[in-house]
């Protein structure tokens, strides 16, 4: 979308702006409200560049805005408005396409409850050690995008000044403004939301790459008969130094520090001039880049080395305790409505999937209520359920959120009858349930 905007805003071109909201409204089909983040700086860089006049630069945009809402929804239009049965999206409290779409995944990220994961909101959680790895993942970035592109932006402004003029309001200058207007809005967006997994930073991620790579470019005097600027690049890379120093293990932080002393060295070269002053500019370029990505690199090895994560998927059941499930309760529950009830229903993907037989859910992701004690009281009484998938915890103040803690959930436990299958693993327990107990006959 960005590339597309670049080219309608050096050629005018309407077209290229209806693409860009093409390209947006694929990208909100795929990470929903998370691919808008990119979206105002985009349209400040058309507003900003394009040689047209005021006017038709707002008719390109709201032709691009109509793009990019004509292809986002184009999917969730027919799958809420075709007739049958739809399935329950995934943290929807409705079991809308809308509400999991602008709600759950949307703007209740930042208007619900407190956060249930390390680093809440707050004003520098991305550069501040939360226990999610938010600093050497994507903080070293985040400073590295932001002291590197301020001091390419200085010298810029003192090169122009020693030259006697103003910097031109070119293309370049308003990338640079789009750029920081995505990373400004990005981080107060981050900042206020409750809960931020690693992968939502990715909205962020080709902002931060643009500065990097266009500040080395331009410390290092890449395209251009002008000297590498010496006190700018060693405060950026001082700035990345100092802040990597509060990571384990400091062995980085020194490569960090044996990295600005090769730029000293690379610049001394491209001031000696000859042949080798190019190689030495890009030399000091990817040496500015080295500085701001070792510890990023290094940490991400060594998540992928000890197989870590953020999310946990939707956590699945084994196949072993599906299959157990599936060939205890074939026989036992023909002609039932529901295979079962549960208490969390993502895990039964792999029995759903085996055995094509709906489930009754008494939570949606989350531990969201959906069904409650007195409607699952009347399936069981009308012989729609005979069965209670529910994990075995001892309810307390302290879980009462919890999926298997809601008054469904307990009324299985209290009154059910353990009959789980031997091949059955984990917290969760399978119970016979009672129609008499439901209030119901026999």
């Amino acid at each position: 979308a960005l590339w597309l905007v670049v080219r309608g805003s050096r050629s005018g071109e309407r077209r290229m702006i209806v693409l860009a909201g093409v390209a947006l409204g694929l990208a909100f089909n795929v990470k929903l409200l998370e691919a808008l983040i990119a979206a105002p700086a985009l349209g400040l860089l058309y507003l900003l560049a394009a040689p047209s006049e005021p006017a038709r630069k707002l008719r390109d945009l709201g032709l691009g805005a109509a793009a990019l809402v004509g292809v986002g929804l184009a999917w969730a239009i027919p799958a809420s408005l075709l007739p049958g049965k739809h399935p329950w999206p995934v943290g929807s409290t409705d079991g809308s396409v809308w509400n999991a779409m602008f709600v759950f995944n949307g703007f209740g990220k930042v208007s619900s409850g407190a956060s249930t994961k390390p680093g809440g909101p707050g004003p520098f959680r991305l550069i501040v050690s939360t226990g999610w790895h938010y600093d050497m993942l994507f903080g070293c970035v985040l400073v590295a995008a932001v002291v590197i592109g301020l001091a390419a932006s200085l010298a810029a402004w003192q090169r122009r000044r020693s030259a006697g003029g103003r910097p031109p309001r070119d293309l370049a200058w308003a990338c640079s403004v789009a750029i920081v207007t995505w990373i400004a809005f990005a981080v107060l967006v981050f900042d206020v939301m409750q809960t931020v997994h690693a992968r939502y930073l990715e909205a962020l991620a080709p902002a931060l790459a643009i500065a990097i790579g266009y500040g080395a470019a331009m410390l290092a005097g890449l395209g251009t008969k002008r000297q590498p600027s010496i006190l700018t690049t060693f405060v950026a890379l001082f700035l990345i130094c100092a802040y990597t120093f509060h990571f384990n293990p400091p062995a980085l932080a020194w490569s960090v520090a044996a990295l600005m002393l090769a730029a000293a060295g690379a610049i001394l070269i491209t001031h000696s001039g000859g042949a080798t002053a190019e190689p030495a500019r890009w030399l000091l370029a990817g040496l500015i880049v080295a500085a701001g990505l070792i510890f990023p690199v290094h940490e991400t090895l060594s998540l992928v080395r000890t197989n870590a994560n953020d999310s946990l998927g939707l956590a699945a059941m084994p196949a072993s305790s599906a299959s157990a499930l599936s060939n205890y309760l074939t026989s036992r529950t023909v002609g039932l409505r529901y295979e079962l009830a549960v208490d969390e229903p993502l895990a039964l993907a792999p029995l759903l999937i085996h055995d094509r037989r709906p489930i009754l859910p008494l939570t949606s992701f989350g531990g969201i209520p959906l069904t409650g004690r007195s409607k699952l009281l009347e399936a069981v009484r009308a012989g729609q359920v005979r069965y209670g998938l529910v994990a075995h915890y001892r309810c307390g103040p302290a879980n009462r959120g919890w999926a298997a803690c809601g008054p469904a959930a307990q009324w299985i436990r209290q009154t059910g009858v353990d009959v789980s299958p031997a091949g059955l693993i984990g917290a969760s327990r399978l119970y016979l349930l009672s129609a008499a107990r439901a209030g119901g006959q026999g």
